[in-house]
């Protein structure tokens, strides 16, 4: 379709596809992919949660799940939509819309928490190093099946994980070990023996330790408790820790980024898939992943009918923020905050938005990118453009 002079920037309308042009018949591979594949995710995620539904005090129905309402509903119909560009950056985002905040079932949100997150942890690192300080990794696992509920399998690790973490025992194994605190991280993933979540601790010591003699005393104690709460005899695998260098390696890739960019490519057969790669195959027209991700989705942001009550995706041990300086946000702060090198290029009113919103495809992701790259009068000009939609 014909855009804006001076945009080297090609949209097909009828396949959704946009990219950046850099000569006849080439374009190129960007970060406009990334943006692109993270809200066509967001949209899957919408579509298979929508069923879900609760009903307002004033009787109305509407979604369980922020999540079907993230980046779309408007906070105000004569607030509008803003869009914000960052000019040094460069990037746009949109202002003035609902966000869900959510890191397991929005793949637009997710990256923005992610990334903050990250930031966070390795500065904690940082900070512990300076008071000498060192860091390990450890990595829980569980045994599970193939035909096992994802629900089933989640509880277990969190209730072996209390039992491991609690009590007098795990109290003096703490003591012979002196830590500052952890960072907990919970993953998931499904392949041919089904579910598989772990959880991911990043550990802080307040000294050096000995990595393998605390390696062996935290999986007498983990192997212990998994024989007394389930009768399973779990092998050494199960429990590994790496000492500082493998967490540092660990926390620098810590980020959904890689894993939603590159979500439309990992169609694997016979391999684990994250929930979003998951979330990828429903969209390519595997009918079992959208069912298999929705059980995953339900499960870990249950909703009773009333509220939705969500597995917390990373968890730092109470007092360890403090003891090293970081600041304290949630989730959905994050999501919602605002760049503040941002400013204002313009506003689009409830009508413009619709047209936006009615198109086949997704065209907010081309929107962001006219609005990075040029000004408010572009964005106009390209909405348009566009047909108008039932």
């Amino acid at each position: 379709m014909p855009l804006p002079s001076g945009f080297g920037l090609a949209i097909n309308l009828e396949t959704g596809e946009c990219k950046n042009q850099i000569g006849p018949e080439r374009y190129e591979q960007d970060g406009l992919d990334l943006l692109m594949n993270s809200f066509a995710l967001r949209r899957a995620a919408g579509k298979l949660l929508s069923p879900v539904r609760k009903i307002l005090a004033n009787g109305q129905d509407v979604p369980a799940y922020r999540t079907v309402r993230c980046g779309c509903y408007m906070h105000s119909v004569t607030r509008g939509v803003e869009l914000w560009q960052v000019p040094d950056a460069p990037r746009a985002h949109f202002g003035g819309l609902v966000t869900c905040g959510s890191q397991w079932l929005c793949a637009v949100c997710s990256i923005k928490i992610a990334l903050s997150r990250r930031g966070e942890a390795q500065l904690a690192v940082q900070k512990l190093g300076e008071k000498g300080g060192v860091c390990g990794l450890l990595t829980l696992t569980v045994p599970h099946q193939a035909n096992q509920p994802f629900d089933d399998v989640l509880a277990s690790i969190k209730r072996l994980y209390e039992r491991w973490s609690t009590g007098k025992h795990s109290t003096a194994m703490r003591q012979r070990w002196p830590q500052l605190g952890f960072i907990r991280a919970v993953e998931v993933t499904r392949g041919i023996n089904g579910w598989h979540p772990h959880f991911h601790i990043v550990l802080f010591f307040s000294e050096p330790v000995t990595w393998n003699d605390v390696q062996a005393d935290f999986f007498n104690r983990w192997s212990h408790v998994a024989r007394r709460e389930f009768g399973w005899t779990l092998p050494r695998a199960s429990l590994d820790l790496r000492g500082h260098s493998d967490a540092a390696t660990y926390l620098g890739k810590w980020s959904l980024e890689d894993e939603i960019s590159m979500a439309h490519v990992k169609r694997g057969r016979g391999k684990s898939l994250t929930p979003f790669e998951l979330l990828s195959d429903y969209m390519n027209g595997n009918a079992q992943s959208g069912h298999q991700w929705r059980e995953f989705a339900t499960s870990v942001c249950k909703f009773d009918g009333e509220r939705i009550k969500s597995t917390a995706r990373l968890t730092w041990s109470k007092g360890l923020k403090k003891e090293l300086g970081i600041t304290e946000m949630t989730d959905e702060q994050i999501a919602d905050a605002q760049d503040k090198r941002a400013h204002l290029l313009g506003t689009l009113s409830f009508d413009q938005w619709q047209i936006v919103l009615a198109q086949e495809h997704d065209i907010r992701p081309a929107l962001l990118t006219l609005a990075t790259q040029g000004t408010f009068e572009d964005v106009l000009n390209f909405i348009n453009l566009l047909p108008v939609r039932a």
